[in-house]
C-alpha cells in the first residue's frame, strides 16, 4: 500500500492531462516527503537484497 501511495505521488508530475493533472504542482514539503520515502524504498530494497 505504501508503494502504491508513493507511486501515485510520483506520477503526478510528469503528466498534464486535461480535467486531471494540469494544475499538479510541488511544494517544498511535498519533494522533501517525496525524496525521503523514495530513499526508505531503496534502502528497503537493499536491506531484501542482502539478506
Amino acid at each position: 500500500m505504501h508503494i502504491q501511495s508513493a507511486f501515485d505521488l510520483f506520477s503526478g508530475a510528469p503528466h498534464d492531462d486535461i480535467g486531471t493533472t494540469e494544475h499538479f504542482t510541488w511544494t517544498y514539503n511535498d519533494a522533501v516527503a517525496a525524496v525521503a520515502t523514495a530513499a526508505g524504498l531503496l534502502v528497503r530494497l537493499d536491506d531484501l537484497k542482502t539478506a
